[in-house]
């Protein structure tokens, strides 16, 4: 995980500032990347909110603890657990994290998103953990829409957002358009 957190850190710093960056990963480097990344944005006191598509609310926060990266200003919306038939009333109870219905649920997540955002003020940072996986569960045109749509929201917020997908996992006109709405783009 160090080389990849070297690499990262001056990038992510930006983030903090308010700006909004594209991140590809090799698939091997998904998790070491994330880890990295959130170890980065939370070494201070910014507050940030995580979309997490990928992994459950219950197994990041674990991962986060394993891997001494603070959560005390972390807000998390969890696309998996209702989508696999979990209930709400089984997951875990934290008004950190707000369930969502599915990964495809973009109005939902919208909501969620607005929620989470309107408790943080201004300033803070979103951290989407897989363009790649909401792209399986959305198509192109649905997917980019609603990135135009919360960056857009971040940006009057004075917000920063770190999307992550992995190389090669959206098609080119998707990762095009993506591209433009990002202030920078870096690849692993």
């Amino acid at each position: 995980m160090r080389d990849t957190a070297g690499k990262l850190e001056d990038e992510l710093t930006d983030v903090l500032a308010g700006e909004i960056i594209l991140l590809e990963t090799k698939p091997e480097e998904t998790l070491d990347t994330t880890l990295s990344s959130l170890k980065t944005l939370t070494s201070g006191e910014s507050p940030g909110i995580i979309l997490t598509s990928t992994r459950p609310y219950s197994k990041l926060i674990k991962l986060c603890r394993e891997n001494n990266i603070n959560t005390e200003h972390l807000s998390f919306i969890d696309t998996i657990m209702m989508s696999v038939g979990v209930p709400e009333k089984n997951a875990e109870e934290t008004t950190a994290v707000i369930y969502v219905s599915s990964t495809s649920a973009l109005t939902e997540i919208s909501l969620a998103l607005d929620k989470k955002c309107s408790n943080l003020g201004e300033g803070g940072f979103l951290f989407i953990d897989s363009l790649t996986t909401l792209l399986i569960h959305n198509s192109p045109v649905a997917l980019t829409r609603f990135i135009h749509y919360t960056l857009t929201r971040l940006r009057v917020r004075d917000m920063g957002a770190l999307l992550t997908t992995m190389e090669e996992g959206i098609d080119s006109k998707t990762r095009a358009e993506i591209v433009t709405l990002c202030d920078k783009t870096v690849i692993l």
